[in-house]
């Protein structure tokens, strides 16, 4: 067995040992939901994917405009983990339709009924109602590439 596997912190560890010790009820709450953490960031200097729409109810999908996104972008819930829930559209086919990580196309109607899943909560710990937002996709750099399977690695600092 390796020697090394006892210096890789494990994601219970991490959340037992150094998360839950070392934080209030509420800021853990606060770093749990992707749009409050993302505020937070934005608060105090720090970067962070641009928003481009929010959607917390049904009369605000009702009024959602998919003309406003760019051809690349992603919809996420604010409260799922391990990527639930997260459409992530790479950019436009040649007929001009949004195209996703399989290559097959996805449509306004898809993107709907997906925001009314989120809605729903069918993302959320405890399938508890939830809010749908579109921010810009990040793409994932060249160094990091052989530490991901797919998607973008999730990279934790743990002061």
């Amino acid at each position: 067995m390796n020697r090394h596997w006892k210096e890789i912190l494990g994601m219970n560890a991490r959340m037992i040992d150094y998360i839950v010790k070392a934080n209030s009820h509420e800021s853990i709450r606060m770093a749990n939901n992707k749009l409050a953490s993302k505020r937070t960031l934005q608060k105090n200097g720090l970067g962070t994917p641009r928003l481009f729409s929010v959607n917390q109810n049904r009369s605000e999908l009702k009024n959602f405009r998919s003309t406003k996104l760019p051809s690349s972008f992603v919809l996420k819930p604010t409260s799922s983990s391990w990527g639930s829930g997260i459409i992530v559209v790479f950019g436009r086919n040649k007929k001009g339709n949004w195209v996703i990580a399989d290559k097959s196309e996805i449509f306004i109607p898809e993107l709907r009924a997906h925001i009314s899943d989120i809605l729903d909560g069918n993302f959320s710990k405890g399938n508890v109602p939830d809010t749908a937002f579109f921010e810009q996709r990040v793409k994932i750099h060249a160094d990091l590439k052989p530490y991901c399977v797919k998607g973008i690695p999730d990279v934790r600092v743990i002061t």
